[in-house]
This record gives C-alpha cells, sequence and structure tokens, in this order.
C-alpha cells in the first residue's frame, strides 16, 4: 500500500513539473488572438495538435485522445486542470501496474510483457471512466446545438 501511494505521488509530481507546469492557468490565456475560424481547432476538439502561442508547444496525446474520442467542449473546460486530472489518472494507472507486477515472482523479461499488457486494458478503462464523468458534468459538445445556432 505504501509502495503504491508513492508511486503515485512521484509519477503526478514529475507529470506535473514536466507537463502542467508548462501551461497557463486555461487554454485562452495562452492563445493569441486567433482571426481565422479554421485556425481556432482546441476549441472545438479537431484533431490539429498545435496551440496558437509562439513557442512549439502541443497537445499531450492523452488529452488530444480525450478531446477527440469524448468530444469535451474546451470553452466549458479549464484546460490547466484537464491536464492535472489526466496526470493523477495516469500516476494511478501506472501505480496500479507497478503494483501488480512486483507481487509477480517472476524473470524481469515476463515481467516487463505482463506489465505492457496490462497497460494497454488499463488506459482504456481509466479513460473511459474519465469520459463518463465529463458526460456526466455536461462538459461534452452537443453537435446538434451549434448547428442549430
Amino acid at each position: 500500500m505504501l509502495e503504491f501511494l508513492f508511486t503515485v505521488l512521484i509519477v503526478y509530481l514529475v507529470y506535473y513539473l514536466f507537463m502542467v507546469k508548462k501551461y497557463d492557468y486555461s487554454l485562452k490565456d495562452k492563445k493569441e488572438k486567433v482571426t481565422n475560424k479554421k485556425d481556432d481547432i482546441l476549441l472545438r476538439g479537431r484533431k490539429s495538435k498545435k496551440i496558437k502561442d509562439n513557442s512549439t508547444s502541443k497537445i499531450p496525446a492523452e488529452i488530444e485522445l480525450l478531446i477527440i474520442k469524448y468530444r469535451l467542449d474546451m470553452e466549458k473546460i479549464n484546460y490547466r486542470g484537464l491536464l492535472k486530472l489526466v496526470g493523477l489518472v495516469c500516476s494511478i494507472d501506472i501505480a496500479i501496474i507497478v503494483t501488480i507486477v512486483t507481487w509477480i515472482d517472476a524473470n524481469i523479461y515476463l515481467r516487463l510483457f505482463i506489465g505492457f499488457i496490462l497497460s494497454i486494458p488499463t488506459i482504456l478503462i481509466s479513460y473511459t471512466i474519465l469520459g463518463k464523468f465529463f458526460e456526466k458534468k455536461g462538459l461534452i459538445r452537443d453537435d446538434n446545438e451549434r448547428n442549430r445556432k
């Protein structure tokens, strides 16, 4: 149990230092003024990865997956808060996998293989739960309402 909590804390701290700290408190503060609607991609949740600023920063893959697959409405969501929540979910996933792998008495290659196999369903299940959470909170885009306006 102590190893699990320690792993969650370390992984979340690393994720926070390298991912969350790069961004301002909201995505709108980070963006420059965009005049072309085609360039205003993040607020609509399309497939482009670029954030319109002077640096070459990109959206992390896990955030892009949530935006595209679960149609998150980025006008309603604080981007930095989304990064923190996804970082917490990823750190819990990694801690679960590390805890299970350390319980197995086998050679290192078998442990790595089992860890790799466990990572895919763990991540898919946790992102599905996270998507359902956003849907329950009402933070999903409704394309029908936008077409009516």
